[in-house]
């Protein structure tokens, strides 16, 4: 196995290499012929032997079918190793996609990727139409006939681009804006940008992005902030009750006081 070579013996008793193998006597092999299990790389496995328990001269065509044989056992094992690798790529991929499918199922988003041109202007490379639609109404070729941003509610255009540019500088960016769906009705999206590099990783050549539909959740948060401002004017109402309350009662109480001892005194005039 180690020299990678066929190995031919007669009568092991009197060969000095295995002369002393334990096999002779405890198996009765006496007459060996082994081929090498080699890889296509040239890595040995084993050997493919048969032995027989007289001395034996090993012909040629016997020695050419063993090495048939031992090649025929290769090509199996190489080829059952190639399918088991073939099925894990098969296996993983499955998983990814149906990762792939769970994560933008779950989180109603869609990602996309950009590539900078020969112009190094922006150009969309790919991305993920289904979900693209179901948060915006709109198809990639309709949106593609839209004026650049027309989707972008005014006062956040500035910010997308800016976050934009940044990336296209390295930097990973998050950014919140609001737009406007083909139906008419206002989504907030948290969209996430990452740099995409060349091969050296010396370059920006374009970002990856993921949008997601926060829309509920900005809804949620606007809910929660008019609640915390309709307490805090509760609030301040109560105090200020309170304060009037309390400012009107203290000469409410000093009249009340003086009709009391008004009554009780005795003369009339004095009650005038």
């Amino acid at each position: 196995v180690s020299t990678g070579k066929p190995l031919v013996i007669s009568d092991a008793r009197t060969e000095p290499l295995v002369q002393d193998n334990l096999a002779i006597q405890d198996l009765d092999v006496i007459a060996y012929a082994g081929m090498p299990l080699l890889t296509s790389d040239g890595y040995g496995l084993g050997s493919f032997c048969v032995i027989s328990p007289e001395p034996r001269v090993w012909t040629e065509d016997e020695l050419s079918i063993l090495s048939d044989l031992a090649t025929s056992v290769m090509t199996e094992i190489e080829l059952q190793e190639k399918l088991r690798e073939r099925d894990d790529v098969a296996t993983n991929l499955a998983m990814s996609e149906e990762r792939y499918r769970i994560v933008t199922g779950l989180m109603s988003d869609y990602a996309f990727s950009t590539k900078l041109d020969a112009t190094g202007a922006v150009q969309t490379d790919w991305i993920t139409a289904d979900s693209f639609q179901r948060v915006t109404g709109y198809t990639i070729d309709e949106v593609a006939a839209l004026p650049r941003a027309s989707m972008m509610v005014d006062e956040y255009i500035d910010q997308a681009f800016a976050d934009a540019e940044a990336t296209l500088k390295g930097e990973k960016r998050q950014g919140v804006y609001q737009i406007t769906t083909k139906q008419g009705d206002l989504r907030w999206l948290r969209v996430n940008r990452f740099p995409r590099w060349n091969d050296s990783h010396d370059q920006v050549i374009g970002f990856y992005g993921i949008a997601h539909d926060i829309t509920e959740e900005q809804l949620i948060e606007e809910q929660q902030q008019r609640l915390v401002a309709e307490q805090e004017r509760t609030r301040a109402l109560r105090q200020f009750i309170t304060a009037v309350s309390h400012d009107f009662n203290t000469p409410l109480t000093i009249i009340q006081t003086t009709l009391y001892l008004l009554k009780k005194t005795i003369d009339p005039e004095k009650q005038q």
